[in-house]
């Protein structure tokens, strides 16, 4: 079970949703105990029968509810989807009949990232007994500015039940081999490991298809400073092992592994440690319903270049002291220059500040605020204010006729670079 109880209220949105207002009132227990009334709820409320609004007082009646509440299982599915309801309407029947003889140890949680429920509303009519018994679970947020694959999938953090969360994305189909190496490693070696579930292909999606205990994933999490695509997966397990060194990185026996990557052996000589890796039978796969060319990255300069860029900061993040440091700042700048140049200029400030009005200025300088800096302007207007730092000035013009930028991808170095 996970140490941090998750936050599972998505179970409660067909009968009308927690209402902490009602609770608070109803139970005045929960301000004496010093918790706020959704965390109470979720650690003693339901277990006890109490109810969440006030059309349900009480779980009673709602024996099925309750038991979806405190279902433990084992691995928690998670699978992230914006505009890829097609993707959904493909797998998402199949992965379910696939695992439903072992929902016991296994959940389903979809978070859908949009504004016109489209894909929420399938969802709840298709798979209304699954979302009943907490098999499946359906969290609903806003639509992102831009695809980020990170931040969308740092959503699950602190909200799944299972011990192990594993990636999946919404065109994958999920078999229940990998259920059992995950399962098996679990059993053997505990809470101890990574599990990279890469074919070898590249573009068969495995490659982003990974498998870690809940707590690691928790505090360890995607890095939302890198670039929207591409080493998102990978960049997770070397930023856990670099955390924890005790973990084994479990792959499968496969001639192509992540390791081997001319780029991730270069960090891997840096470090003053060796991984273990163990080694396991490829279970029989299922093709993914939309596959990519086993070198579509490389075929896509700008991809690459991205790539590049992210497999640069990752290294530079995980490697201990300033080893090798500015040979990754060098490549972190050549990826830089490589995506400008390739990139139409929309779609760049699109990809680093969405959809902000810019206008045109006849400006005499930009300049960059940079976390942990001391925040000085220089005197001469107008000029263009890129800030990056945890506590920003207001997006927009200012009264000196500057105009405000908040980057919405890379970190304080990627904002300085480009």
């Amino acid at each position: 079970m996970n140490n941090t109880h998750p936050d599972r209220v998505d179970l409660l949105t067909p009968f009308g949703g927690f209402d902490e207002e009602w609770y608070l009132a109803r139970y005045s227990d929960v301000a004496i105990m010093g918790m706020d009334a959704k965390e109470h709820f979720l650690w003693v409320g339901h277990r006890i029968g109490r109810g969440f609004n006030a059309n349900w007082p009480s779980l009673g009646s709602l024996r099925e509810l309750a038991d979806a509440l405190s279902r433990e299982p084992v691995v928690s599915y998670c699978i992230p989807v914006m505009d890829r309801l097609s993707d959904l309407q493909m797998t998402l029947a199949d992965n379910l009949a696939e695992h439903r003889a072992m929902a016991d140890s296994v959940e389903f949680v979809v978070a859908v990232f949009e504004d016109e429920q489209v894909t929420e509303t399938w969802v709840r009519d298709m798979f209304a007994d699954d979302l009943a018994s907490g098999f499946l679970r359906l969290i609903c947020l806003p639509r992102l500015p831009i695809w980020h694959f990170g931040r969308a999938k740092n959503v699950f953090r602190g909200r799944i039940a299972g011990q192990i969360y594993s990636s999946l994305d919404g065109g994958q189909f999920c078999e229940r081999g990998r259920d059992a190496a995950t399962l098996d490693l679990l059993r053997r070696q505990g809470e101890s490991f990574v599990f990279h579930h890469f074919s070898g292909h590249w573009g068969d999606g495995s490659s982003g298809r990974v498998s870690l205990p809940a707590r690691v994933y928790d505090e360890v999490g995607y890095d939302e400073h890198l670039l929207p695509r591409q080493f998102d997966e990978v960049d997770l397990i070397l930023s856990a092992l670099a955390a924890h060194p005790q973990l084994v990185l479990a792959q499968y026996a496969t001639q192509e592994s992540v390791l081997q990557a001319d780029s991730v052996r270069g960090y891997l000589r840096c470090l003053a440690r060796e991984i273990t890796v163990t080694r396991h039978p490829e279970p029989s796969r299922r093709a993914p319903f939309n596959p990519k060319s086993d070198g579509y990255a490389g075929e896509d300069p700008a991809l690459a270049a991205m790539q590049a860029m992210n497999e640069a900061l990752s290294f530079l993040k995980n490697a201990p002291g300033a080893t090798r440091r500015s040979e990754w700042v060098g490549r972190l700048r050549r990826g830089a220059e490589d995506w400008v140049k390739l990139s139409n200029a929309e779609a760049l400030r699109l990809t680093l500040f969405g959809a902000v009005n810019v206008p045109v200025l006849d400006a005499v300088e930009v300049t960059c605020l940079l976390p942990g800096g001391s925040g000085r302007l220089s005197g001469a207007h107008p000029k263009f204010i890129i800030d990056s730092r945890s506590s920003p000035m207001p997006e927009g013009p200012t009264s000196d006729g500057d105009f405000v930028l908040h980057p919405l991808v890379g970190n304080a170095l990627v904002a300085d670079v480009l």
